[in-house]
């Protein structure tokens, strides 16, 4: 993978308004269905689904799930990652639902800082190859914002701060 991140919880932490909503990454990764350690035990994130139905009761506008701080070079940015663990296919995916889930989840954290410009899906082994291909063909012809990748390649991506 080309592009390199340091994580860091900084980017999060300094934006009040989501400090009820900052919840370890681990815990978050495991209730969608991933591994329970696969990322330093310290590092948090924005759960973004939890901001929005702690805003409204009723209908929720549909949101990414978290929201990581990372430095990219020297600038701190915040990272859009859905998880999606598990899914056992790709059939499930719409461009309409995922793009309207970035679309929300950028409204709400307009002001907060800058975005990384690309949102990471992470699937699970088995689905993520056909989830790549699929998010290709979504989006044939445009700049790609959406990659799909898999728990090991986003700990590859996101190194950590004191390594």
């Amino acid at each position: 993978m080309a592009e390199q991140m340091i994580w860091t919880n900084e980017p999060i932490e300094r934006l009040p308004q989501f400090s009820p909503y900052l919840v370890n990454f681990n815990a978050l990764v495991k209730h969608e269905g991933g591994p329970a350690n696969a990322f330093p035990a310290a590092m948090r994130c924005i759960d973004l689904d939890a901001y929005e139905k702690g805003l409204k009761k009723g209908i929720h506008n549909p949101t990414v799930d978290a929201v990581i701080g990372v430095f990219s070079g020297k600038i701190s940015e915040l990272v859009l990652v859905e998880l999606r663990l598990n899914y056992k296919n790709a059939d499930n995916l719409s461009p309409t639902k995922l793009k309207k889930k970035v679309s929300c989840s950028k409204d709400i954290l307009s002001g907060c800082g800058k975005l990384h410009p690309i949102v990471y899906f992470v699937f699970n082994d088995h689905v993520q190859s056909l989830a790549r291909s699929w998010l290709a063909r979504a989006e044939k012809g445009r700049k790609k914002h959406f990659k799909a990748i898999t728990i090991p390649e986003l700990n590859q991506l996101i190194s950590r701060a004191d390594s």
